[in-house]
């Protein structure tokens, strides 16, 4: 290492010290603040200011976006730079970010987030819980499992769920309509099984057990639900028992709601005699609207 100054008085020593002086060849590494800063090939590590190689299953970096909770007006503030590689798919979303907020289910406000590539044949949306998106800060995320307000899942193409989250979290500043906001995001994914999953069959992976069809414009597809304190399971919205029976000879269980207020008036769910029929946790019981014992 070279001395920051050399005294005048000693000049024989300065001039010895100055000779056998070299500039330093390991210069520590600068930190990174955005995906510019990383070579081809790297993602910045934003929480670490690192920069890192392009890790499997992952989708993390920066986004801005405008919040509304009118999808008549929703934004599409251009400023996203994250990173997908799902599976064997690598996208860079880079065209902005929409982000809305609804009254979500069972009273509990939503915010939802979306973004597409250019070619809007990837999607991958995160679901955030709106009183905790309010505050801000970093939120856990964790599976994919409807009413919890948590989780992301990946289409592609957006028919066909591909991934959903295993764990990760997402940065945000006290989120408000009206507001621009810029966040970070750094989620682990994991694969959904290609299959669909049987109506009953406990789901602790979130969507990732219960299959990829996305079902767009007709009735739900197979998805994971979980009403605490019930374990989630897979089961689709239905109306009648010929709508559940290749969801594993499963029935059409009443759940004493109807349109309007509900676009279904029951869950697919196994009929059962006692819990030796069902899969644990799950219990077999009578329900209020439905007077065929079913695994719940």
């Amino acid at each position: 290492m070279c001395p920051d100054r050399v005294l005048l008085g000693s000049s024989g020593a300065a001039l010895l010290a100055l000779a056998a002086c070299s500039p330093d060849i390991d210069e520590p590494t600068v930190g990174c603040e955005k995906l510019a800063d990383c070579p081809l090939g790297e993602v910045c590590d934003l929480p670490q200011r690192q920069c890192i190689p392009e890790p499997a299953n992952r989708i993390l970096g920066r986004f801005s976006c405008d919040v509304t909770d009118d999808l008549e007006q929703e934004i599409r503030f251009p400023g996203a730079e994250l990173i997908a590689l799902v599976e064997s798919t690598r996208v860079v979303l880079s065209i902005g970010t929409t982000c809305w907020i609804s009254s979500g289910t069972m009273n509990r406000p939503t915010m939802h987030l979306l973004w597409t590539d250019p070619t809007d044949t990837f999607g991958f949306t995160l679901d955030v819980d709106g009183t905790q998106a309010a505050n801000g800060g970093r939120l856990a995320i964790g599976p994919y499992v409807p009413p919890s307000n948590s989780g992301a899942l990946v289409h592609v193409p957006r028919d066909q769920y591909v991934a959903t989250t295993v764990g990760g979290f997402i940065d945000l500043p006290p989120v408000a309509v009206g507001r621009t906001i810029e966040g970070y995001v750094d989620l682990q994914m994991i694969e959904v099984i290609p299959e669909r999953g049987l109506a009953g069959v406990p789901c602790p992976r979130g969507q990732a057990d219960c299959g990829r069809d996305r079902d767009i414009d007709g009735p739900f597809a197979t998805f994971c639900f979980s009403g605490p304190p019930v374990p989630a399971y897979c089961t689709r919205a239905c109306d009648f028992d010929s709508e559940c029976a290749a969801l594993g000879d499963a029935i059409c269980a009443k759940s004493g709601c109807a349109p309007p207020e509900c676009r279904h008036t029951g869950l697919c769910l196994q009929p059962c005699n006692t819990n030796a029929d069902c899969i644990a946790p799950l219990e077999c019981i009578l329900t209020n609207a439905e007077p065929r014992k079913v695994c719940h």
